[in-house]
């Protein structure tokens, strides 16, 4: 926990365009499903979402396929280089597979962003593309605009 606190206090924005709690709209009935395998990610985008979304997170593409199926999410938050056989975008495929999921918002972070990714990433079935590392404010306005 003291890693995340100093991770916390290092990605403090230097100007003053932080999204405040009061202006973050308030959607404790929307349902995210995280899809990361690093624990510090997991950890931030939890600290990032707590109060205002209903988070839910798994660390690979078998179990976020199985979730997938047995939940129904507003949002599905995607790593791109996911640990075992499932990348994210396989997984997002697979996820896309399903009936009630064809029209869900799939955010991809991805901490790997060469020219030409947000394209090709884009077009392999997700919503929009989130670049790591990002702060509160990125993710939290991303999150507003797919859903």
């Amino acid at each position: 926990m003291k890693n995340l606190n100093i991770l916390l206090q290092m990605k403090k924005p230097k100007k003053i365009n932080e999204i405040k709690a009061a202006h973050i709209p308030v959607h404790n009935n929307k349902k995210i499903l995280l899809v990361e395998d690093d624990e510090i990610s997991i950890e931030l985008i939890k600290k990032f979402l707590e109060n205002n979304y209903r988070l839910d997170f798994c660390r690979d593409g078998k179990t976020a396929i199985l979730k997938a199926k047995e939940n129904l999410y507003s949002l599905i938050l995607m790593d791109i280089k996911l640990e075992g056989k499932l990348e994210g975008l396989e997984t997002t495929k697979r996820i896309r597979e399903i009936e009630s999921y064809k029209n869900i918002p799939i955010v991809v972070l991805n901490a790997f962003a060469m020219k030409g990714d947000e394209k090709k990433i884009l077009s392999g079935a997700c919503t929009q593309y989130i670049s790591k590392p990002f702060d509160k404010q990125t993710l939290i306005s991303t999150i507003i605009t797919a859903l």
